[in-house]
C-alpha cells in the first residue's frame, strides 16, 4: 500500500482537538470545550474591547488631570505678581499666625501692608480677620489691632473679627463687617502665592475686591516659595472641587 511504501503509519481515527479561541480573537460563531458549545465567540471580544477603551479614558483622564494641575499652578505664581491696589473703602488683612500678643513674621506682614495703603490713602479703614489658632489667648484680629494702633492707626478706623479659622472663614465674616458698616469695596491683603485662591474666595462671595500682595513675604528662598506654591495649588484644587467644605490646614501659619 502506499502508506506502507513511503514509511508511513496508517492514521486512526481520532476525535478532532477543538482549541479554544485565544484572547481577542474576533471569529464569530460558536466554539466548544470538549464537544460543548459554549457562547459565541465575539461575546469574548466585548470584554477585550472594553479594557481597551476602559485604558485609553483613563489616559486622557489622567493627561487631562496633569494639565489642569499646571494651569492651576502656573496661574497662582502669575497672579502672585498682580497687584490691583486702587482706592476702595477698606482693606481686608487676611488672617495668619500670632505668637501671644505679637503677630508672625507672615502676618506682621500682610498688617505692615494694610497700614501702608491706610497711610497712603487707599483705604479709610482696615479690617483684620482671624480667630484664635489652638492654645491661642488672643485672637489673630485682636493682635493686628494692637499692632495696627501702635503704628498711628486710630482704633475708630480698625474693624475686626475674631471667629475665623481659615481663608473663607476670614473673608464671609469680613464681608458681614462690610455690610454693617456700608462699605461697598475692598482691597484683599495676603501673601502673593496666597492671592489667587483668596481673589477666588472674594468673588464667589459677591465681595467687589482687588489684590494688593505683600511687597515682601517670608517666603524669601526658591525652596520655600516652590513648598508654597505646591501647597496651595492643593488647596485651590481643593476649592474648586469643594466650595462648602474649603479643608485648610492652615497653610498660612505654616512655618511661622
Amino acid at each position: 500500500m502506499p502508506w506502507k511504501q513511503k514509511g508511513l503509519k496508517k492514521q486512526k481515527n481520532r476525535p478532532r482537538e477543538i482549541h479554544p479561541p485565544e484572547a481577542g480573537h474576533t471569529k464569530t460563531g460558536f466554539f466548544r470545550i470538549f464537544g460543548v458549545q459554549l457562547l459565541p465567540c465575539h461575546k469574548q471580544n466585548t470584554g477585550s474591547r472594553y479594557n481597551i477603551a476602559m485604558t485609553k479614558w483613563i489616559k486622557v483622564a489622567l493627561v487631562s488631570f496633569c494639565v489642569f494641575l499646571i494651569y492651576i499652578f502656573c496661574s497662582i505664581a502669575w497672579f502672585s505678581t498682580v497687584d490691583e491696589k486702587k482706592t476702595a473703602d477698606a482693606a481686608i488683612i487676611l488672617g495668619a499666625a500670632a505668637w501671644y500678643k505679637r503677630p508672625s513674621p507672615v502676618f506682621e506682614e500682610r498688617i505692615n501692608h494694610g497700614i501702608w495703603l491706610y497711610k497712603n490713602g487707599y483705604v479709610k479703614k482696615l479690617i483684620a480677620t482671624g480667630g484664635k489658632s489652638k492654645n491661642a489667648p488672643f485672637s489673630e484680629a485682636f493682635v493686628a489691632r494692637r499692632y495696627a494702633m501702635k503704628n498711628q492707626v486710630p482704633e475708630e478706623d480698625i474693624l475686626i473679627e475674631e471667629e475665623s479659622l481659615t481663608t473663607r472663614e476670614n473673608l464671609q465674616n469680613a464681608k458681614k463687617l462690610m455690610e454693617e458698616n456700608h462699605l461697598s469695596n475692598a482691597i484683599i491683603v495676603s501673601d502673593p502665592i496666597h492671592m489667587r485662591r483668596a481673589m477666588q474666595i472674594a468673588n464667589d462671595l459677591g465681595i467687589k475686591a482687588w489684590s494688593s500682595p505683600t511687597p515682601s513675604t517670608k517666603y524669601a528662598s526658591w525652596q520655600a516659595k516652590i513648598h508654597f506654591l505646591f501647597q496651595e495649588t492643593w488647596h485651590m484644587i481643593a476649592y474648586i472641587v469643594y466650595p462648602s467644605a474649603s479643608p485648610e490646614p492652615a497653610m498660612d501659619k505654616a512655618g511661622d
